[in-house]
């Protein structure tokens, strides 16, 4: 399903509010609930590296380069980037992000990112798909599991062309769909204790979220260096 409109749904449940039909509805609800959804689901995003979300890419430097700062090399960030997990550059080297560019003395860097999720685009009929490409149909997203030239979705989704599959995890729906459902709360119902309610379940779901997420990969390992490995 689309991660817009689930969410979006989830929400408006969770405050007692009858669901959207579909995205870009003339109405009221629709109206304030998309007013703060991509703020928030950058936000939300950015707060924590999940899994579901990372991309590693080889940065490459770009050819005006200058100094700032005492930094030699400056490269751009992906289109999609939300937050820096990591980089290959070595602790001898530094770096600071400043507007969408990441400066550094690293000749060469590699970075793992957080990246911005968002709804992929409609099916179309008679286009070439490659593997791997995520569509949108009837607020339902397919990924492509065999390169094909589209022709009537039916027939090359029962042929298994097209598999069902989510963006985002569903623990971080959870949190994602009651934190919009927080923020709104007293613009649509006006009570505040639902909106307290509201906050104590964010922060239980987000610490959930965030324990499942933390143990689905192993620790990096710790870096060595002359006050690690010195004696006193």
């Amino acid at each position: 399903m689309s991660c817009k409109f689930r969410i979006i749904n989830l929400a408006l449940r969770r405050l007692g509010q009858d669901p959207i039909i579909t995205l870009g509805e003339d109405t009221e609800n629709y109206r304030k609930t998309n007013d703060i959804y991509d703020m928030l689901r950058k936000s939300l995003l950015r707060a924590h590296p999940w899994s579901f979300n990372k991309k590693e890419v080889a940065l490459t430097a770009l050819s005006d380069n200058h100094v700032l700062d005492d930094f030699n090399y400056v490269y751009q960030l992906p289109s999609d980037f939300i937050r820096l997990n990591k980089t290959s550059v070595q602790p001898t080297y530094s770096h600071k992000i400043k507007g969408r560019k990441l400066y550094s003395n690293s000749n060469a860097i590699s970075i793992e990112y957080g990246y911005n999720i968002v709804d992929p685009d409609d099916w179309v009929t008679s286009t070439v798909y490659a593997v791997g490409t995520f569509i949108l149909y009837d607020n339902t997203i397919y990924y492509c599991a065999t390169a094909h030239t589209s022709g009537a979705f039916a027939t090359d989704l029962a042929a298994g062309k097209w598999e069902e599959q989510d963006l985002m995890d569903a623990a971080f729906v959870d949190c994602f769909a009651t934190a919009l459902a927080y923020d709104l709360c007293m613009p649509i119902t006006k009570d505040a204790k639902l909106k307290e309610v509201l906050g104590s379940e964010l922060k239980t779901k987000l610490n959930m979220a965030k324990s499942l997420n933390g143990q689905e990969t192993t620790p990096d390992e710790a870096q060595q260096d002359k006050y690690t490995n010195s004696r006193i």
